[in-house]
């Protein structure tokens, strides 16, 4: 019988406890590839208790413009630079769809009561394999706008469109329409606005420009942020114009 010395009961309990977090790491894994696929928002939750956390640390902009949506707002790091001197307040997160912004609008959105929200969402509910129809993208930005405007009924909304990348390039046809859909619905709503931004991400060919996108062939790069800053700027300070003159005539 062999009698484990103090050093072999360390080593044992080390190799246990290193088993155990590996079968949790792995187990967590799986739950949260598992929510992802069943399109649970309490995935983002950690990104969402992270967001307030700041909000309370560092408190935020009154009559900000917020632009909220998925990881391509989240990536973008020269927000607040690009969109100067309008201020901003970034929440983007994750792959989120539109239906976890959804869920969300009242934790980072509502709170800031803003000027004016931008909207970039639906890019991943348009997957190869698992899209979602047109139709039903449509019918989940109505929802959102719906939800927004139940608090906030004069708030301005900017839907930017669903960027034409390499990485999802087959199912563009089916992004298009949804951007013509989401498109046909704002027209009709001065308080909504479509902004396109496909056509300074395509190349002459006709097909997106790998050039401003990262090795992903999905998240724009610098180039690819840039370029949605020239879309996106000139739109949202035409809009901050009109405001402000508005508003100088009402107080005539």
């Amino acid at each position: 019988m062999t009698v484990m010395t103090k050093p072999m009961k360390a080593v044992v309990w080390a190799a246990v406890t290193v088993s155990l977090l590996v079968l949790l790491g792995f187990g967590m894994k799986y739950q949260i590839k598992k929510w992802y696929l069943e399109e649970n928002p309490v995935i983002w939750l950690p990104e969402i208790w992270a967001f307030e956390a700041q909000d309370k640390a560092e408190g935020f902009a009154d009559d900000a413009v917020v632009f909220v949506g998925s990881s391509s707002i989240r990536f973008w790091d020269t927000l607040a630079e690009d969109m100067a001197p309008l201020p901003v307040i970034r929440r983007g997160f994750g792959g989120a769809r539109l239906s976890d912004v959804i869920h969300y609008i009242d934790r980072i959105v509502v709170p800031y009561e803003p000027a004016a929200i931008v909207l970039f969402a639906g890019t991943n509910d348009m997957i190869p394999g698992r899209s979602k129809s047109p139709e039903f993208v449509l019918a989940l930005y109505q929802s959102f706008v719906q939800n927004v405007r139940a608090v906030l009924p004069d708030t301005p909304i900017f839907y930017i469109a669903i960027t034409p990348s390499p990485k999802r390039w087959a199912i563009w046809p089916q992004a298009a329409e949804a951007n013509r859909l989401i498109k046909a619905h704002a027209d009709s709503n001065p308080l909504l606005t479509v902004i396109d931004t496909r056509a300074v991400l395509m190349t002459e060919a006709g097909e997106p420009d790998a050039a401003l996108y990262r090795d992903d062939g999905l998240h724009l790069n610098e180039k690819g942020y840039q370029a949605w800053t020239s879309v996106i700027r000139p739109v949202l300070l035409q809009w901050a114009a009109m405001a402000e003159s508005d508003s100088r005539l009402e107080g005539e």
